[in-house]
C-alpha cells in the first residue's frame, strides 16, 4: 500500500509539474499589471512543489524499517503525510489555476475591447476620408464659382465701360445735332441777307 500511495503522489506531483508549466506559459502572454501577481503566486506555488518534491524524496530514502516509513507516512489523525501534501498542493494549483483563469477572461475582455476600439478607429478614418472628399468637391465647385463670378465681373465690366462709351457717343451726337440745328436756325433767320 505504501508503493502505492508513493506511485499516486508521484503522479500528482507530475501533474501538478505540468500545471506549473502551463501557467508559466499563460503568465507570459497575461498583461503586465496582472503578471507581478501571478508570477508571485506561481513563485509560491512553485517552491511549495519543491517542497512536496522533497519531502517524497525523503518517504521514498528514508524508508529502511516499516515502522519508521509508517510514522513518516501516517500523522496523528491517521492521514498520510503524503496525502495531506497533495491536498494542500491540489488546492494551491486550484487557487493558482483560478487566479490564471481570471487572467485569461481579463486578457479576452482587453483583446475585445482593443478589437471594439479598432473598428471604431476604422469607422472613424472612414469617416473622416468621406468628409475630406466632401470638402474636396465643395472646394472645387467654390473654385468653379470664383472663376465664374470673375468672368460675371469682366463682363459687367465690360458692360459698364460699354455703356459709358454710348452714353458719351449719344451726348456728342446730341451737341452734334443742336450744334447743327442751331446753324440751321441761324442761317435761315439771322444770316444778314445779300
Amino acid at each position: 500500500q505504501r508503493k502505492n500511495t508513493i506511485r499516486k503522489t508521484q503522479k500528482k506531483l507530475d501533474e501538478a509539474k505540468n500545471l506549473l508549466n502551463d501557467i508559466d506559459s499563460e503568465m507570459q502572454q497575461a498583461p503586465s499589471s496582472f503578471r507581478n501577481h501571478m508570477s508571485s503566486k506561481a513563485r509560491s506555488l512553485r517552491r511549495d512543489y519543491e517542497q512536496y518534491k522533497y519531502k517524497l524524496s525523503e518517504i521514498m530514502i528514508g524508508g529502511s524499517s516499516a515502522n519508521a516509513g509508517r510514522d513518516q507516512l501516517f500523522g496523528n489523525d491517521g492521514d498520510t503525510a503524503v496525502d495531506r501534501a497533495e491536498l494542500d498542493y491540489r488546492e494551491k494549483l486550484i487557487q493558482g489555476t483560478e487566479t490564471l483563469n481570471r487572467a485569461s477572461e481579463s486578457v479576452a475582455r482587453s483583446q475585445r475591447v482593443a478589437a471594439e476600439t479598432d473598428q471604431i478607429g476604422v469607422n472613424i478614418l472612414t469617416d473622416l476620408g468621406d468628409q475630406r472628399e466632401s470638402l474636396i468637391r465643395t472646394r472645387d465647385n467654390l473654385t468653379g464659382t470664383n472663376q465664374e463670378l470673375g468672368r460675371s465681373r469682366r463682363l459687367i465690366s465690360s458692360i459698364g465701360r460699354r455703356v459709358v462709351t454710348n452714353k458719351l457717343l449719344l451726348g456728342f451726337i446730341i451737341v452734334l445735332e443742336v450744334g447743327i440745328l442751331g446753324l440751321v436756325i441761324y442761317l435761315k433767320f439771322f444770316k444778314p441777307k445779300k
